[in-house]
């Protein structure tokens, strides 16, 4: 799943073609776990999954730790196994960039 806030509006996708998968958006609150799934159809769920972590995480200040961890929780609660391996991967690459950003 990736995740949206209510103020971010999400993307109509037109063509001819069908998009690869459908994955799970989540909206986010202040507090991580008041968020809810919304379904999104995508082409690259590694580009929405990055999108919607990063997105979430200027949007509510998210930079401690626990607050991420938190938020790789429910991304991984709320999707099938099938994309456990794309998130983690999305997130360790935002973590990594958020630490040589400090």
């Amino acid at each position: 799943m990736t995740m949206t806030s209510k103020a971010h509006k999400q993307r109509t996708i037109t063509g001819t073609k069908k998009p690869t998968n459908v994955i799970p958006v989540l909206s986010i609150n202040k507090n991580v776990s008041d968020s809810f799934a919304v379904i999104k159809s995508s082409f690259d769920p590694q580009r929405d999954f990055r999108e919607s972590m990063v997105e979430m995480i200027v949007e509510n200040n998210l930079r401690k730790s626990g607050d991420l961890e938190e938020l790789l929780a429910c991304y991984l609660s709320l999707n099938s196994n099938e994309y456990h391996d794309v998130i983690v991967k999305v997130f360790e690459q935002i973590w990594f960039d958020l630490t040589d950003i400090h």
